[in-house]
Formats: structure tokens, sequence, C-alpha cells
């Protein structure tokens, strides 16, 4: 049957759990946030709200989505010039996103 030649039945995002990873590139001189998940609804903006409520700010994003899992990166910079790139806001950063994405709530109900 035709019209069943091109669904995933078999995503394999269904059965990944969320990976979070902020580091710093000092080569590129950038700030690095790396997450893989299953894809979601709202998944998108809920990472970026969060990084927003971190104090960063977005400079690029790579979004890609492969099988039901999301890819993303982001380079990201304190939305203040002033604040530093210490590994306690790294860390802070980390697990507030780690926090968001397994409490599943990837979009705002109206």
């Amino acid at each position: 049957d035709r019209s069943q030649l091109f669904l995933n039945q078999d995503k394999l995002g269904e059965r990944i759990a969320s990976q979070v990873d902020v580091y710093r590139d000092i080569s590129l001189n950038r700030t690095i946030v790396e997450v893989r998940a299953p894809d979601q609804v709202g998944l998108l903006h809920l990472i970026a709200k969060t990084i927003s409520n971190c104090g960063f700010s977005i400079q690029f994003a790579r979004i890609a989505t492969e099988q039901g899992i999301a890819t993303d990166v982001f380079n990201i910079e304190p939305l203040e010039s002033e604040d530093s790139f210490s590994p306690i806001r790294f860390l802070e950063l980390r697990e507030k996103l780690s926090a968001a994405l397994h409490e599943g709530k990837f979009y705002h109900e109206v």
C-alpha cells in the first residue's frame, strides 16, 4: 500500500532519554548548548524559553529532527555583557533544561 510507504511507525525518539550538554568551545570562543531529545510539539519553544530564563540569548541555532529524535545545537551568550561564563552557570542551565525536558510540558495550554 503506497499510503504507508513513508509512515514511520517505529520512531526511535520514543525510546531515548533526553540529553543536555553545555560547554565553552575555547577555539571558537563560543558557548554551546547541545540537546538531544524525543521530538515533541513545542520542544524548541521550551528549550529557547529555558535558555532565555537562565539569562542567555541564542546567537545561532542548528535544528534537526530525524526518526523522531530532535538534535538541536545552540550558540549562546549572556544577556548582560558583564556576565561571565562560569561553570556554575553552565551547570545551572543544563540542570534547568534537563528538568524542563523531564517534566514534559512542551507547550502552553490556552
